[in-house]
């Protein structure tokens, strides 16, 4: 088997149908047959030789229906069509997935990477459908929870507002509380959080889907915060809760969420990345003070965190806005000497920079340089 894949990676297809023919003629009676096909057809697969896996995943299904794993076939031949553009095909492997195979011990999760094949394919509305057919099909598995969380997550990047409502509800109420139930809790509000930032500024017209966005981050924060407290899975719903109040302008609210995440949740892994998100949030909407007063409190409290750099070139924008030319200016200089090897180094001066002269249009001086010695300190 490693000699196929190693030539199908080669693209030396001579070879590749050489060793498939000896193991059809010398191994075809080995129960494990069509795992080895599988594997190959997989590295077809992968190289986007799509043609080629098909004719060995339909060898599998065609000549040993009853070998072990021949279901796994049958999934890539569903991933195939996809890859080729061709949804009909797919559909009808589908169909042929769920009829012939639909009771194989694999068949949940078979169906669940179908259905995620349909969404890497940019086929959305296909992929509801097969997510749909998860959690119909075996309501009883890790794989419908998945499948649920899917299908809302799929149907907010969808702006489907047909479906955001009842796919959350139903992965709040169906579901007893799990590992796998929290992930996908979690996953779907940190899709509606991102959400946010496409929002701010938008038109009115909007609000209404902004609303059930609101609706929902706040029904998952607090199912979770009474689910698992005090869990990393209650430090994102802080940060929802906290995403929500900022939205509305609830600054009593979004106080109270920032001051249990920065008191309870401190010394917790991604208390940073959550810290991190209000504060760019805050920014996109242009509450400065909120902003400056977060990524303060990120830059000294987490001196390691990763982002760091881009805090304190984002805590020199919210400077640069205040009219705070000198406090700008000392972030720079910080940056530029102890960051002076960074890989976003650039893209922490393009910050501060775009803020200068986004400054100096809004003042009607777009013509004019900016104050402060950015720019000279930028050229030497």
């Amino acid at each position: 088997m490693g000699t196929a894949i190693a030539s199908v990676h080669l693209t030396d297809d001579q070879a590749t149908d050489a060793i498939l023919q000896n193991i059809i003629a010398q191994h075809g009676a080995d129960d494990r047959a069509a795992e080895v096909l599988n594997h190959v057809a997989w590295a077809c697969r992968k190289l986007k030789q799509y043609n080629k896996a098909l004719t060995v995943y339909q060898y599998a299904v065609d000549n040993w229906p009853q070998k072990d794993r021949v279901a796994f076939s049958q999934h890539g031949i569903v991933i195939c069509h996809l890859g080729l553009g061709n949804r009909q095909a797919a559909d009808e492997a589908l169909e042929v997935l769920l009829q012939k195979f639909g009771k194989d011990k694999n068949a949940s999760k078979l169906v669940l990477w179908a259905a995620q094949g349909y969404s890497d394919a940019g086929e959305s509305e296909g992929a509801c459908k097969v997510f749909e057919l998860v959690v119909q099909n075996y309501p009883d598995t890790q794989e419908a929870i998945e499948a649920q969380a899917a299908l809302a997550i799929t149907s907010v990047q969808a702006e489907d507002r047909n479906r955001i409502e009842p796919a959350i509800q139903t992965l709040l109420t169906r579901f007893t509380p799990s590992e796998t139930k929290a992930l996908g809790l979690h996953n779907v509000a940190n899709t509606l959080a991102w959400k946010y930032f496409a929002y701010a500024g938008r038109s009115r017209q909007d609000r209404d889907l902004l609303a059930l966005y609101d609706k929902y981050l706040l029904a998952i924060a607090n199912y979770t915060l009474a689910t698992w407290p005090k869990s990393d899975w209650a430090m994102w719903a802080e940060r929802d809760l906290a995403t929500v109040a900022i939205q509305r302008g609830d600054d009593p609210n979004a106080e109270a969420a920032i001051a249990r995440l920065t008191a309870d949740y401190a010394d917790r892994k991604d208390t940073p990345a959550a810290l991190d998100f209000l504060a760019d949030y805050c920014l996109e909407l242009r509450k400065n003070d909120r902003a400056g007063a977060v990524y303060q409190y990120l830059i000294k409290k987490y001196p390691s965190y990763e982002l760091v750099l881009l805090a304190k070139a984002e805590l020199g924008v919210v400077q640069i806005r205040q009219g705070n030319d000198p406090n700008a200016e000392a972030i720079f200089q910080q940056i530029m000497a102890k960051h002076t090897n960074h890989p976003r180094l650039a893209e922490a001066v393009n910050l501060m920079a775009e803020a200068y002269y986004a400054q100096a249009f809004r003042a009607g001086r777009s013509d004019q340089s900016p104050k402060g010695s950015l720019s000279d300190s930028a050229r030497a």
